[in-house]
């Protein structure tokens, strides 16, 4: 089964759109939890696999549940 749009392509869109719905750069979002900007604008782009533990700690930061992260709200 094929899905329409990949998933890391969603939770990079959501993962933009609460961060800047929170206010926050990619440099905090990174500092955060001891990432580089990088990794959050690979993140956002769609080009980074992530584990379970990665997602959850986002979630944590920009204060929404995993489940909205991964949610395609388009």
């Amino acid at each position: 089964m094929e899905q329409t749009k990949d998933i890391m392509t969603i939770v990079g869109n959501n993962v933009k759109r609460y961060r800047e719905e929170a206010g926050y750069s990619q440099s905090y979002l990174g500092g955060c939890f001891g990432t580089t900007s990088s990794r959050i604008k690979m993140i956002e782009g769609g080009m980074a696999d992530l584990k379970l533990s990665t997602l959850a700690k986002l979630a944590d930061y920009v204060d929404v549940k995993v489940i909205d992260l991964v949610e395609d709200w388009e």
